[in-house]
């Protein structure tokens, strides 16, 4: 595949997802979470990284206000000041105080010292663009969250976080080429339920 065929994907399914409507992207927001409450990975994880939703990604913010997840500790990524820094991992509360990153997105204003890298969460949702059912993921294109995981291609037994990609059904390809550098994902969690890729 291509860099070509990799922007065209990322074209195609960015603006159909663009253009849902916010019920329809309530709806199956509320699907995803619904299924996500329901895995027993998540049920049992403390620490949890989720994502602040972009342009109509699924809001997995609904997560918070579930009676399941109640003691558990989310949290937000936060872009570094430098170009290849990984991303760091900010907890999040409904009443944290957040600030636009230079994406224009979304992130918590906290202290340095409060945030903690992604080997210190149970569980960490990612948002992706597309997906096919081998777990490889197409993101943006910045390379933040594949920089940031990078130490799970060395792992000779699971080290934490468990990655669950999410997005629309929509969103799923008949294949995505990986590059080296790529982290596959596990599972994709969408409005129709857990899609199990056999990378774990």
């Amino acid at each position: 595949m291509s860099p070509s065929d990799k922007k065209s994907i990322r074209l195609s399914i960015r603006h159909q997802r663009e253009t849902l409507g916010s019920r329809e992207v309530l709806r199956c927001s509320k699907a995803v979470v619904r299924h996500i409450c329901r895995t027993k990975v998540v049920r049992h994880a403390r620490r949890i990284g989720v994502y602040y939703p972009f342009r109509n990604e699924i809001d997995l913010l609904l997560l918070l206000q579930q009676p399941v997840m109640q003691g558990k500790t989310f949290y937000l990524p936060v872009i570094g000041s430098l170009r290849f820094e990984p991303l760091h991992f900010a907890p999040f509360h409904t009443k944290t105080r957040l600030i636009a990153n230079r994406f224009h997105i979304p992130e918590p204003d906290v202290a340095v010292g409060k945030m903690c890298r992604a080997s210190r969460l149970d569980v960490l949702f990612v948002p992706l663009v597309a997906f096919d059912g081998c777990g490889h993921r197409l993101g943006f294109g910045a390379g933040f969250y594949d920089r940031t995981l990078g130490y799970l291609r060395r792992r000779r037994f699971w080290i934490k976080p468990r990655l669950f990609g999410v997005g629309f059904g929509f969103q799923q390809v008949d294949s995505i080429a990986a590059d080296p550098w790529d982290i596959n994902l596990p599972a994709v969690v969408t409005e129709s339920g857990v899609i199990q890729t056999g990378e774990a």
